[in-house]
């Protein structure tokens, strides 16, 4: 199951910016949307506004000598808050087979600022790629979250954030083959308090954005505690080893390469 969603800016100008930086791009995009934190739910006025997504290189390029990068970066004029990261297509449907989650939501959950006719397409075929392989990729980030939990001078509310959605996306992911990785709607079934006090004070500004150390004890045995959910999860879900997806992709990278879809 895919969901598309319009990406709606919630600052004045964003919208401009956002999509004069997509339209700015020197290859044809297969889409692109907003990841990250707004994404996530947790935002703030202050957060960047991450942009991912897919492009398409011009036949005689792919063929040619010199190879070009498979990755662009491109920062919005005028600020370093504003960023769109694409990979070309080759290369993005050989890390949509290699259990990475990032792609996965980018595709399957999109706040949408570009989308071509191919977009759907690549919705369906990605759900194919879903594996309980992928518990391997958000336990990964959980544990890198919770390593930075505790340091001197670290938002330990963010951290604490990226962790519990790490792990609540990796369950309900191996729960029920669908992605979800927006944390406040992960939470209205989790029903974690500390979820919902970190989310209040995530958006006020005038909270400290640290944790104290009975705090960060305390959401390290959470993490320790949902990570045994994620592996308890992984074990018993009915999700495939392997993904199922690459005949498609193999198919629909051609027609790209052609421009026959």
């Amino acid at each position: 199951m895919t969901s598309m969603t319009r990406y709606e800016p919630d600052q004045p100008g964003m919208e401009t910016a956002v999509r004069e930086l997509a339209a700015g791009h020197p290859h044809p995009l297969l889409f692109a949307s907003v990841c990250g934190s707004r994404l996530f739910g947790f935002d703030t006025p202050r957060s960047d506004r991450d942009i991912r997504g897919a492009h398409v290189i011009p036949l005689e390029l792919a063929l040619g000598l010199d190879e070009p990068d498979p990755s662009i970066v491109r920062i919005g004029e005028g600020t370093t808050s504003l960023e769109i990261s694409t990979h070309e297509v080759r290369k993005y449907f050989g890390m949509l087979l290699n259990r990475n989650g990032n792609l996965l939501e980018e595709v399957l959950f999109p706040l949408v600022v570009v989308a071509s006719p191919a977009h759907l397409e690549l919705q369906d075929i990605a759900a194919g790629c879903v594996t309980r392989r992928h518990a391997g990729h958000y336990a990964g980030l959980a544990r890198r979250a919770m390593n930075m939990l505790g340091r001197e001078d670290c938002p330990g509310i963010k951290y604490g954030l990226h962790m519990y959605r790490a792990l609540l996306t990796g369950i309900h992911l191996m729960h029920t083959g669908e992605m979800e990785p927006h944390l406040p709607t992960l939470n209205r079934d989790a029903g974690l308090e500390h979820v919902d006090s970190l989310l209040a004070r995530r958006g006020n500004e005038r909270a400290p954005g640290v944790m104290g150390q009975p705090e960060v004890q305390r959401c390290r045995l959470e993490g320790e505690r949902l990570m045994g959910q994620l592996e308890l999860a992984a074990g018993r879900t009915g999700l495939p080893r392997d993904p199922a997806g690459r005949t498609a992709l193999q198919d629909l990278l051609i027609r790209l390469r052609r421009q026959d879809c």
